[in-house]
């Protein structure tokens, strides 16, 4: 794990206010949601961490295409924020919120195969990381239609 996703998920960590005695893993378990953290959801851990690795993407990406990664940055925050919203929210609400990050996180993953496209990144980091983030999507997918 890289700093920047150790600090990501540490400070994630540190917000959720876990005690002393959580052995600290993201596990994926129960659709992303619930657990340890007073009912948070672990999602926003993944997210956080997909956030850091994206933005080591966005570095490389800004010197060959700084519109695609200045929108990819963006779609990627939405994602967070949108979903850390709607965790708190109810009703239609949730719903909608939830509806929306996952479309951010859509957005995220085809701003990445455009710029695998266009060869400004390489195409493994893409995959993988549109892997990763197709997973996130597929949990916001689910808690914004349960």
């Amino acid at each position: 794990m890289s700093d920047i996703e150790n600090v990501a998920v540490k400070g994630s960590t540190l917000v959720r206010g876990r005690g002393a005695g959580h052995e600290g893993g993201r596990g994926r378990g129960g659709g992303g949601s619930g657990g340890a953290g007073g009912g948070r959801l672990r999602v926003l851990d993944d997210i956080v961490a997909m956030a850091a690795r994206v933005h080591r993407i966005t570095e490389r990406l800004k010197r060959k295409d700084r519109d695609l990664a200045n929108q990819l940055r963006r779609a990627v925050t939405s994602v967070g924020l949108n979903a850390a919203e709607a965790e708190r929210s109810r009703g239609a609400k949730r719903g909608a919120m939830f509806d929306i990050a996952m479309a951010s996180g859509r957005e995220a993953i085809m701003a990445l195969r455009l710029a695998g496209a266009m060869r400004h990144i390489d195409i493994a980091s893409v995959a993988a990381e549109v892997d990763r983030i197709d997973r996130i999507v597929a949990i916001l997918y689910k808690l914004a239609h349960r």
